[in-house]
């Protein structure tokens, strides 16, 4: 049971991962771009961290 609440997490960790090995190729000038993927994903890792703590009432 514990395996399946981190099954979205654990998807999105490899997202992060894909994109990140992805974009080391990307262009020098793009680098804004980059860092704001990266937050926007890092972002969305911390929402579902605080909605798998959160508690259904």
């Amino acid at each position: 049971m514990k395996e399946e609440k981190f099954k979205v997490i654990n998807f999105i960790r490899e997202f992060i991962l894909l994109v990140d090995s992805k974009m080391e190729n990307s262009p020098k000038k793009e680098i804004e771009l980059k860092n704001r993927i990266r937050m926007n994903l890092y972002d969305i890792l911390e929402l579902c961290y605080q909605a798998n703590s959160s508690i259904n009432k």
